[in-house]
């Protein structure tokens, strides 16, 4: 169904939400923040900055500065992602410290942070999260978001099951009263990579209705042989102020893509690599990489990678008094995405072939649900006191056709791509309400020392159904099952203010997930409570030389418990362990007046505690390290303005990650890699020309490694240029 044909119904059912406030009286002497935005603007932050005292949302609901936030805040937004010329979301993200993101197709926005991977680092959009990130995150193009914000440690209690290492929030442009602009970007590179983007926001002449629209298109021929790719997106929303008290938006979003159906280069025998490449990839068995077979596809011709999303909201914010705010968001979602694809590559050493399989498999996805909280600003024992309380429900329909069907053998060097062929797949279903109460508490004790506290409870009524390609339900361990899961988390933190603009703060966070990781895909065997996980951590906050710069410190310690793990043939329990420690910090500074440097650096000590994935020795992945971790990450952004009459901006970027392992049982080990980008840029008033070279020294590098294809890696893009022009009036 086309976008144009599914808007009305989509409308139709927003309509149903527009709530019924009452005035409830409220006596306080503290003002509450008005429906009007004051804070700075996410999208507006100074390129280079640590935004310190920008109110992020994703930290907290309670309207709190991130230097106020008890917790590791990061947010980037579209100034720094228009300066550093990010092509992706991921890019933005994995500016931040200490996070390493992967693009296997089966996953495309994979992630690790702070020791987890995949469905532990909860993605959000727009602040609502829609199911596992291995399920339903894609890549999007950044041009559509006013920020990227991140969130470091448990996150459950804001976002419940399933945010273990934190939580990453996509936040597309939305109307901002007096702020209207017009945005334009046109970029063209390497491997025919275009991109093209086009924004505007607007008020009526009343200012009563604003307005956003924003359109971007990324294509490319990737730089593997026959991988192109398309991503498509449309971000809209309406403001109208009813009245000074209630405020409604309505947002529609659409976003289409065809990504590049690269899976990964495959290793081979040490005597079979004529042109090994040192210093990508070692194993213990002696595969390796062959320079020969970097950037070839293995994929049929045919392949699919695709998907369409959609998105629909109704928010509502209504002041009933300057101490009592209720804010309520009816939503609903509606994703169809589908593969089909020969995903492993493995070498053959009988025949000196490559193996390749079948897979297919399609999700069509229905999520809707409601969101509806309150403020309440009063005092308490004579202290200021900010309360919120909410509650979340939603209704998942998720239905997905899978199969493996027999596949074949290609030559490594001239590989035929050839067709899927006939398609067999089973049926598994997937349905699913939430029920969530939830609530935070900003306590002032005095000016310089706040307590903050959240509480979560969770309700997960999960019915769960598989069917065998015959039709037949399939029944005993590996069939479906009804059961519902509880979940109770907490977050407890302070923010003491010791000398002007320093932050020093602690807190403890809890967080739960299925034992299995996706919960969308548990089996009867599975069925087991849900994973649980502790946190600790100490940080500073602040801000110096008059502000212009700024620095950030923390420690963290997660500890997760009740880990799904094979302990004999066809049994599982919940038993496993894995822990996570480490320093993350950033720091961004003005050695000149036209100059500017940021980076960050983290240290992450993860490992496995007790942890076993079959019924033999060997198994066991005690003390070893998680698959795709660095133990150390660095990045350092520089800038150089030229004084006038001379309107050139010159930068560069370093980034640098460690070895990370490639498995569970850590036998193949990803080296570690550094980059360096550069751009030269000519500014006149908001528009800027920007000539940018990536991967300046054509470093060959792995990238990512998919757990599931141990016999092939991910390699990271070569050296590509690009020329871009960015406009804003």
């Amino acid at each position: 169904m086309s976008c144009a044909t599914r808007l009305p119904q989509l409308a139709l059912l927003t309509s149903a939400l527009l709530p019924v406030c009452g005035s409830p009286q409220a006596q306080s002497t503290i003002a509450a923040p008005r429906v009007v935005v004051t804070a700075p603007l996410p999208e507006n932050a100074a390129p280079g900055r640590l935004p310190l005292n920008v109110r992020s949302a994703t930290g907290s609901r309670l309207d709190l500065e991130i230097r106020e936030t008890p917790a590791s805040v990061d947010l980037v937004g579209a100034e720094t992602i228009r300066q550093r010329g990010f092509a992706s979301a991921i890019e933005a993200v994995e500016s931040t410290p200490g996070v390493q993101c992967g693009g296997a197709p089966g996953d495309p926005v994979s992630c690790s942070m702070r020791g987890f991977t995949v469905n532990q680092v909860t993605q959000l959009y727009d602040g609502l999260r829609v199911g596992p990130a291995s399920m339903t995150s894609r890549p999007l193009d950044p041009f559509n978001f006013a920020s990227v914000d991140i969130l470091r440690g448990p996150a459950s209690v804001l976002y419940g099951e399933g945010a273990v290492a934190g939580a990453i929030n996509l936040r597309p442009r939305r109307p901002v009263r007096g702020n209207g602009t017009t945005d334009a970007l046109l970029s063209f590179g390497s491997f025919d990579t275009l991109r093209i983007g086009i924004g505007k926001g607007g008020s009526s002449k009343d200012e009563t209705l604003h307005y956003r629209l924003d359109f971007s298109r990324q294509s490319s021929d990737g730089w593997v042989d026959r991988t192109p790719y398309t991503m498509n997106a449309l971000t809209s929303a309406i403001l109208w102020d009813v009245t000074d008290r209630l405020a409604l938006q309505f947002s529609f979003d659409v976003s289409t893509d065809d990504i590049s159906p690269y899976w990964g280069t495959p290793l081979v025998p040490g005597a079979f690599a004529r042109q090994p490449v040192s210093g990508v990839v070692t194993t213990t068995d002696g595969r390796t990489l062959d320079r020969r077979l970097i950037g070839r596809n293995y994929n049929v011709a045919d392949n699919v990678m695709s998907s369409e999303s959609y998105w629909t909201k109704l928010r509502a914010e209504y002041r009933a008094s300057d101490a009592l705010t209720f804010r309520n968001e009816f939503y609903y979602f509606h994703a169809e995405r589908e593969w089909r694809n020969a995903e492993t590559y493995t070498f053959n050493t009988g025949t000196s072939l490559i193996d390749r399989d079948r897979f297919f498999v399609a999700h069509r996805q229905n999520l809707v649900g409601n969101r509806l909280d309150g403020t309440y600003q009063h005092t308490l024992f004579g202290m200021p006191n900010r309360v919120l309380g909410g509650l979340d429900v939603s209704y998942l329909d998720f239905w997905r056709p899978s199969g493996f069907d027999a596949g074949d053998s290609v030559d490594p060097f001239h590989p035929t791509a050839g067709r899927f062929g006939p398609i067999g797949s089973a049926l598994q279903t997937t349905r699913m309400v939430t029920t969530g109460l939830f609530a935070e508490d900003v306590l002032s004790l005095t000016d310089k020392l706040k307590v903050v506290t959240g509480l979560r409870t969770e309700s997960i009524g999960l019915d769960r159904n598989r069917y065998a390609t015959t039709g037949a339900e399939i029944t005993g361990p590996q069939g479906g099952f009804n059961d519902t899961f509880r979940s109770s988390t907490y977050r407890l933190g302070i923010v003491h203010e010791p000398v002007e603009r320093l932050n020093v703060y602690g807190q403890v966070s809890s967080g739960n997930d299925p034992v299995g990781e996706n919960v969308f895909l548990v089996r009867a065997n599975q069925n087991f409570k849900l994973a649980s996980s502790f946190q600790w951590e100490l940080g500073l906050k602040q801000s110096f030389a008059e502000d212009t710069g700024e620095w950030t410190l923390a420690y963290f310690d997660i500890t997760r418990k009740n880990s799904l793990s094979r302990t004999a043939l066809d049994e599982v329990a919940n038993v496993g362990q894995q822990s996570s420690r480490g320093i993350e910090s950033g720091v961004a500074f003005r050695p000149m007046r036209n100059a500017r440097i940021s980076a960050n650096y983290a240290y992450i000590d993860a490992r496995f505690d007790n942890f076993r994935e079959g019924i033999s020795p060997d198994t066991i992945h005690d003390g070893k390290r998680p698959p795709n971790v660095p133990r150390h990450a660095v990045n350092v952004y520089a800038t150089y303005q030229f004084e006038p009459p001379t309107p050139v901006e010159v930068g560069t970027s370093f980034r640098y990650v460690s070895d990370r392992m490639g498995n569970n049982t850590n036998t193949t080990v990803l080296s570690s890699y550094h980059t360096i980008d550069a751009f030269v840029a000519w500014i006149h008033h908001k528009s800027r020309i920007t000539f940018r070279v990536r991967n300046l020294t054509d470093r060959t590098y792995a990238q990512w490694v998919d757990v599931f294809y141990p016999d092939q890696v991910l390699i990271g893009a070569p050296r590509s240029f690009e020329v871009s022009l960015t406009t804003r009036f």
